[in-house]
């Protein structure tokens, strides 16, 4: 359900009434794209069946000539999956401390945007984060006072787990 969110808001957060026409789209990426968590396609592991791939047009893989255990395939990936678990709990326990800013760093604020039924607005297709802004000041330890980083005006102040660094984008 997460991936299933980042990727409507990836399509649809300008104009949220257009999320039907992604859903067969969207449908296919995950089910024959490779995920992380079992090393393999859903396709490949539960309906035994490899779809076309429309980047064999051009690119040259080698042949598979042996037999596929999809056992053993299973047993592979629920080794996978456990040790993604472990990942995870590592990767959380990094998530309870909290990154710490100084004055003048850019960040992004979580953004709490709600459905509207009558703009045909749908909360989960808005993007998660909006910015950047200027940290101008500590309310507190864990408050920060933000600024446009443009003409300085105000913007609010928000606590440290509502913000995350901004990273400007490479070009």
């Amino acid at each position: 359900m997460r991936e299933l969110g980042r990727m409507f808001r990836t399509y649809c957060h300008k104009q949220h009434s257009l999320w039907p026409q992604y859903v067969p789209y969207i449908e296919w990426t995950l089910n024959n794209i490779r995920h992380e968590s079992t090393h393999h396609t859903p396709s490949a592991l539960f309906l035994q069946n490899n779809q076309h791939n429309p980047i064999t047009q051009f690119i040259q893989f080698p042949h598979e000539n042996y037999p596929v255990d999809f056992n053993k395939q299973l047993i592979l990936a629920q080794e996978v999956q456990l040790s993604k678990s472990e990942y995870r709990k590592k990767y959380h326990q990094e998530r309870l401390n909290p990154t710490f800013f100084k004055i003048n760093d850019l960040v992004l604020v979580r953004t709490h945007k709600l459905s509207n039924k009558i703009d045909k607005k749908i909360s989960k297709f808005f993007l998660l984060y909006d910015g950047p802004f200027k940290v101008k000041n500590f309310k507190k330890v864990n408050a920060y006072e933000l600024v446009n980083p443009d003409d300085d005006t105000p913007h609010g102040t928000y606590n440290v787990n509502q913000l995350k660094p901004y990273i400007p984008p490479v070009i």
